[in-house]
């Protein structure tokens, strides 16, 4: 919504105002109807009070003998009692204008005022209606007088009593518009006096530099940003150690590569400096495999650091486990057949899908497997099976070889952490136990069940076809 303003404090203003003008058009209508309905009710009953004034005023009247010129003889005395003349200069501008008549039983108007007109407004007997004489609206009430002797009929002309309507309602309704600027202003007062708490916090974090990650200190905070706060500590307190991860990780690489680097170096100065063939060959051999455990270990290192930062882009999907462990398998037999190790996969043919990202899991069984070959002695062997348990599927890798000793399996899982002799990178299980952390599980280590050597178990979740 592209009209909608681009500030919090443009949208909180922006809300504020549509409520108020809506709340104030809502009450301004009510109260309007309202008025106007009350404005009737009070022309009716004065309609009704004139009528009975005049009424009074008449009764003796029209008990005298010659009733035609009583009555006139009382009429114009009648009138100037209850009405006001427009130039009365004690009128009022809201005094209405209403026209008399004195309706004989016969009918006939025996008697009017000079705004009446000169048929009766109603043939009824009493109460309240509209009439229309000559496309003139009137609102009329009728009093009898009793004993036959006809009806007062008064009447007020409809446009005159809608025009004082129309007044009387604007000027009630008026000064709450006036009220509606103010509201406005009070409203835009407010929401910035609201917000200022978080002009606060923005200033506090952009004047921090890249490497300030302590947490926020901010005097006169209010409860609403007290969440927000605590979530960009938390974010803090996951930098510091991710930054404190990666200075240690680069710590650690360049004091791993230190080694096969120097090897390397060494085995060609070496190598440069034979004179004999078959002691150049030697040499050469050792180059080759101190070049090619550096190389590994740079591949190592590199793999590493794409999990822990998941440039890897995980995705959770089902996916069939057998034909992965399969492939992997069979990448990894020329190694095993080159060292001499029986390397086999049992897999179920109904073994259920799994959840997981299928680069990353292969990446897991090929470290799982390379170590279990690289760790198992000549001759040896190397099981990997999947099976269902605990409605997951459990992936084991059993070696034959020297096995770690359970008070040090869990540092197995850290980085640079070598078993034994100190052979190997000490990136594999690394690699291993930060994939299975991604997908919300654990590798374990405990000794292989057949006998001698090592095995390692990860247990994924299952998928429901």
């Amino acid at each position: 919504m592209t009209w909608l303003p681009g500030s919090i404090r443009g949208r909180l203003l922006l809300g504020l105002v549509l409520v108020i003008v809506g709340m104030n058009v809502a009450l301004l209508s009510s109260s309007y109807r309202a008025a106007r309905h009350e404005i009737d009710e009070l022309f009716d009953a004065q309609l009704a009070q004139s009528a009975r004034v005049l009424k009074k005023l008449l009764l003796p009247a029209t008990g005298a003998g010659d009733v035609e010129s009583a009555i006139r003889g009382r009429w114009d005395e009648a009138l100037g009692t209850i009405y006001a003349e427009e130039d009365d200069p004690d009128g009022h501008e809201y005094e209405s204008k209403i026209a008399f008549q004195l309706v004989g039983e016969d009918g006939r108007v025996r008697v009017r005022s000079e705004s009446a007109p000169a048929s009766r407004f109603l043939a009824m007997d009493r109460g309240f209606a509209d009439s229309v004489i000559d496309t003139v609206r009137w609102r009329v009430f009728v009093l009898p007088m009793g004993d036959e002797r006809g009806t007062v009929q008064v009447g007020q002309r409809l446009e005159i009593r809608e025009e004082l309507e129309r007044r009387i309602a604007i000027k009630t309704v008026q000064k709450s518009l006036y009220g509606l600027p103010l509201l406005i202003l009070l409203a835009w007062l407010v929401v910035g006096a609201g917000l200022r708490p978080l002009k606060r916090l923005t200033a506090e974090i952009r004047e921090r530099s890249d490497t300030r990650l302590d947490p926020i200190s901010l005097p006169g905070m209010t409860r609403d940003l007290r969440p927000i706060v605590a979530a960009l500590d938390s974010l803090f307190a996951r930098l510091r150690a991710a930054w404190r991860r990666e200075r240690r990780f680069i710590d650690e690489a360049a004091h791993e590569l230190r080694t096969p680097l120097a090897a390397i170096q060494l085995h060609a100065e070496s190598l440069a400096a034979a004179n004999d063939p078959a002691d150049r060959e030697s040499r050469l051999d050792a180059l080759l495999a101190a070049s090619a455990r550096g190389s590994r270990l740079a591949s190592q290192l590199l793999t590493l650091a794409r999990v822990e930062s998941n440039e890897a882009g995980i995705e959770l999907r089902p996916l069939a486990l057998g034909p992965l462990l399969r492939e992997e398998t069979a990448l990894l037999a020329p190694l095993a057949e080159r060292d001499g190790i029986d390397l086999s996969v049992d897999v179920l043919p109904s073994l259920p899908r799994v959840r997981g990202d299928a680069g990353l899991l292969s990446l897991l069984i090929r470290n799982l497997i390379d170590n279990a070959i690289r760790h198992s002695p000549h001759g040896g062997a190397v099981e990997i099976a999947a099976r269902v348990a605990d409605g997951g599927v459990v992936v084991t890798v059993d070696d034959q070889g020297p096995g770690i000793p359970a008070a040090e399996r869990e540092r197995m899982m850290e980085r640079f952490v070598r078993a034994g002799n100190g052979e190997g990178s000490g990136l594999g299980l690394a690699i291993v136990a930060r994939i299975a952390e991604q997908h919300g599980t654990h590798v374990e280590l405990s000794d292989n069940p057949a006998g001698r050597g090592l095995r390692t178990s990860l247990r994924l979740t299952a998928v429901a076809d």
